[in-house]
């Protein structure tokens, strides 16, 4: 079940901005097929719910992250894995 108690399908899906940086962004669905974007989360409602660090900042993902993971906990939360890579070229 989602947060609201429903069986539903939830994904975090990606996408790449004009400026070329990947962002990810959710998804629910009742049936695999037809997909929404869940509104209310993230900066822009049913828009990019993360991104890697700003380019200005010298962090491990400030040069983009890609592969999205979401893996629902025993609690009910979920947790989100990712791959990131620096302005520097190095993959963590």
């Amino acid at each position: 079940p989602d947060a609201e108690g429903a069986n539903r399908l939830v994904v975090v899906y990606e996408g790449v901005g004009a400026d070329g940086r990947h962002r990810r962004g959710l998804a629910t669905s009742a049936d695999g097929v037809s997909w929404e974007k869940v509104a209310g989360v993230g900066p822009d409602p049913g828009g990019p719910i993360f991104e890697g660090a700003a380019a200005d900042v010298d962090a491990w993902d400030d040069g983009n992250v890609g592969t999205p993971w979401l893996v629902r906990l025993a609690s009910g939360s979920w947790r989100l894995y990712y791959v990131g890579t620096s302005r520097k070229g190095r993959a963590v």
